[in-house]
């Protein structure tokens, strides 16, 4: 029943219940209890990271050109994460990078756009870290490559 609920992270945080769950997971009183929250403790943590990663922003048509050259960085996006164009990572990047820098297709968006590539390309650790989650698409768009290495 607890398994079926979802619980904002603030719930979590505040009330501690996350800990609870994962201590009954290492150390329940049975192997139907143990199984049980973790299945919970999955459910709540797979949750909590889909909200971090799709928080959806607001897409308004652009112009022809915008849209092609708007595909074309979600295409590097996803060769350099080694991903399809159809999964929602590449997208989500490109959106979040789009509206960071005012809507606009500028000097500032390109350039962000090949450090970001550039970055997924030639640092492993960087685009694991991105695809597991570990990184934030908004920390990934706003951080430089040195910080989100150290």
């Amino acid at each position: 029943m607890l398994g079926s609920k979802n619980v904002s992270k603030d719930v979590l945080l505040s009330t501690k219940i996350g800990h609870t769950v994962n201590r009954l997971r290492r150390q329940g009183s049975s192997d139907e209890i143990r199984e049980q929250a973790k299945l919970v403790f999955r459910r709540w943590r797979r949750f909590i990271r889909d909200l971090e990663r799709e928080k959806p922003l607001i897409e308004v048509h652009c112009d022809k050109k915008t849209e092609v050259l708007r595909g074309k960085a979600r295409q590097l996006l996803a060769e350099n994460l080694q991903v399809t164009t159809t999964e929602n990572l590449p997208e989500l990047i490109e959106r979040t990078v789009f509206h960071t820098f005012g809507r606009l297709i500028n000097n500032t968006y390109k350039r962000k756009m090949r450090s970001l590539v550039f970055a997924l390309k030639h640092r492993d650790t960087i685009r694991e870290k991105v695809i597991s989650g570990e990184i934030t698409v908004k920390k990934f768009v706003t951080s430089s490559v040195d910080q989100l290495i150290s």
